[in-house]
């Protein structure tokens, strides 16, 4: 092997400092690309290793489903249409009637259930409920009595599990471990006085310690999960890759964008006709520094005794990348099984988001189900709304007025009317009040119908008038000249 030419001092530092001009203007490129760089969480590589083995990394899982609810606006937006396309709009009724002798028994009975249920406010801590469910795969919640009302808390899934399941309603352990001084107090009164006790040593004996510090809390503590074995994943984990491919996409254009804009100014450093420099090193680099100096931000900087041509960075696949970002948005849509027209599409189909409006209420028909399990058993667990069931109806928003009229329509020969007056947004207290107050102030013959064929009765009628359009020989002048010029 043939040994490297020794270079002279002079070579030696001009080579020197062609590195040091090329690695400078190299780190401006990498300085002005950090600053548009979107520091993430969760990287690509990250998430193929947790979905690997996704029951190992449940826990992981959910905090990057949290995470993506929130930095995605896409993932966010179908989290919102599909855990809010009903109304939840909810009746209730006797489940044995036979227990009531008299009407005054049977109204007292429910107003105490409707008022009762008035206390769960159930649209609003349904829907918040339904949502935090597709987003963690299950939940925890706790209630909270005070006064003449109460409230549901959410506690951390990552300190809670399932452990049994009572009448087709989850309950669940907390880990007593994970509550101390610094966060007892985000926690109801009732667990942290449980915490204090089990770090007192008090809860040795206790049959509801569990291991590792877990707690089986047995009252106003209830548990969900999508799936019925009661170990669950974020409903959208599917999309997780692909939300992280689009956000490498993004970055891609991103870079795309600052390389197209980067640009070079060369400063030539002269040389005589045998090409030896006719300044020196030093004061080569003074120059070139005092240049960086002034540009702006995104002006690179190159001072050399060579011929330099015009250089291009950019990124001449920003087209492709572009396209890429377009697929991976169409295959996000398609795996949430949304139609992308409901939200940002550029075809107009109707048909096709009608069909997809009625699948994309089928996931929230199937957790209300579960939902309205519970609420029963609250009533039955409480002596006084025991012989009461609640109903919730799975009525979509987008189809409301269109059932509402059918059901209308159905009260001429029979149809419920709380289910009625429920499918109006009242609620079953909302329609006890409703009816006595208007029947009270007799708002029905204060404020009467006009008369039409469906109102007008027959005690209505003038006297030796039979109805129905006139007679050839009832028609007046005037109504024969009019039905002449309509001929």
């Amino acid at each position: 092997m043939s040994e490297e030419k020794k270079l002279s001092v002079e070579e030696q530092e001009l080579r020197d400092y062609a590195k040091k001009v090329f690695a400078s203007t190299v780190n401006q490129i990498e300085q002005l690309t950090n600053n548009f760089q979107k520091r993430r969480l969760y990287r690509t590589k990250d998430i193929e290793t947790m979905l690997k083995n996704p029951y190992h990394y449940k826990k992981e899982l959910q905090e990057v489903s949290e995470y993506l609810s929130v930095t995605e606006g896409l993932l966010k937006e179908i989290l919102m249409y599909k855990s809010n396309p009903l109304t939840l709009d909810h009746f209730i009724l006797p489940l044995d009637m036979t227990k009531y002798s008299s009407k005054d028994k049977l109204e007292k009975a429910e107003l105490v259930t409707a008022k009762f249920l008035e206390k769960y406010n159930l649209k609003y801590n349904l829907a918040w409920m339904l949502h935090r469910l597709l987003i963690l795969g299950e939940l925890f919640v706790y209630k909270i009595q005070g006064g003449s009302g109460l409230m549901f808390q959410e506690l951390p899934s990552r300190m809670c599990k399932i452990v049994s399941c009572k009448n087709d309603v989850f309950k669940f352990a907390i880990n007593l471990n994970g509550i101390n001084n610094s966060n007892k107090d985000c926690f109801p009164n009732e667990i942290q006085g449980l915490a204090e006790r089990y770090h007192a040593g008090e809860l040795k004996n206790d049959k509801n310690l569990m291991r590792d510090g877990y707690y089986r809390l047995m009252k106003n503590a209830y548990a969900f999960a999508l799936d019925t074995s009661g170990n669950s994943l974020p409903y959208y984990i599917g999309l997780f890759k692909d939300l992280c491919i689009l956000q490498d996409m993004k970055e891609a254009q991103r870079l795309s964008g600052i390389l197209d804009n980067f640009k070079i100014l060369i400063q030539k450093i002269p040389t005589d006709n045998d090409g030896n420099l006719l300044i020196d090193r030093e004061t080569a680099s003074m120059f070139n520094e005092a240049l960086k100096s002034i540009v702006p931000d995104g002006v690179g900087v190159i001072t050399s005794p060579l011929d330099v041509e015009d250089v291009s960075v950019s990124n001449t696949g920003s087209n492709k990348t572009l396209n890429y970002v377009e697929q991976v948005r169409d295959t996000l849509y398609s795996s949430a099984g949304v139609n992308d027209e409901v939200f940002n599409g550029d075809k107009s189909s109707n048909d096709a988001i009608l069909l997809s409006a009625m699948a994309d209420t089928m996931l929230a028909k199937k957790v209300i189900r579960m939902f309205e399990i519970w609420i029963n058993q609250e009533l039955q667990d409480n002596r006084q709304t025991n012989n009461w069931k609640v109903k919730i109806l799975t009525t979509a928003e987008k189809d409301k007025e269109v059932e509402l009229q059918a059901l209308t329509n159905r009260l001429t020969t029979y149809a419920s009317k709380k289910m009625y007056l429920a499918m109006q947004g009242f609620s079953p207290l909302d329609s006890i009040n409703i009816v006595k107050y208007e029947n009270m102030l007799d708002i029905g013959e204060e404020m009467k119908p006009m008369l039409t064929s469906h109102t007008l009765s027959g005690d209505e009628v003038e006297e030796g008038d039979e109805g129905g359009r006139p007679s050839n020989e009832e028609r007046t002048d005037t109504t024969k000249k009019t039905s002449d010029s309509e001929n």
